[in-house]
C-alpha cells in the first residue's frame, strides 16, 4: 500500500480550540496559546496513548511533575516548565517515541511550541 499525499490546498490548516478560536499550529502565534486551551486538552488525553490499564490524562501527569518540582523546592520557572512539558501535545497530539523519531518535520513543530513554552510568557486568559 503506497502512502498517497493531498495536495496542501485540501488539507485544512487550522483547528478550532476549546476556546473556540481558530489556530494554525504549524505556524502558532504566541498570543493565541491560552492555558485553558491547554489544560483542557492535555484533560482530554491519556498517557501512554492509551496503552496503560486505566485512564491517567496528561494533565495529571504535567500536574504532577510540577507538584514533584515543588516539593523539590525548585524555582517556579523550574515548576512551570514541568507543568508544560507535554504542552504542545494539546495542539499537534502525541506520537510515540519509537514512531516519533521518524517524524522530523513533526519534531520542529514540537521543538517550536516548547521555545515558545520556555519563553517564561504568561499564559493566563
Amino acid at each position: 500500500m503506497r502512502l498517497r499525499l493531498l495536495p496542501t490546498e485540501t488539507i485544512k490548516s487550522s483547528l478550532t480550540k476549546f476556546t473556540g478560536e481558530s489556530f494554525k499550529p504549524i505556524k502558532p502565534k504566541i498570543n493565541q496559546i491560552k492555558i485553558e486551551d491547554i489544560a483542557h486538552a492535555l484533560s482530554m488525553m491519556c498517557r501512554a496513548n492509551g496503552h496503560i490499564m486505566r485512564f491517567y490524562s496528561v494533565a495529571q501527569h504535567c500536574i504532577n511533575c510540577a507538584e514533584e518540582a515543588n516539593a523539590r523546592n525548585m524555582t517556579t520557572r523550574e515548576q512551570l516548565a514541568c507543568l508544560l512539558h507535554d504542552g504542545s501535545e494539546s495542539y499537534l497530539s502525541d506520537i510515540t517515541r519509537p514512531v516519533k523519531k521518524y517524524l522530523p518535520e513533526y519534531i520542529l513543530v514540537e521543538k517550536n511550541f516548547l521555545s515558545i513554552f520556555e519563553s517564561g510568557r504568561d499564559y493566563h486568559a
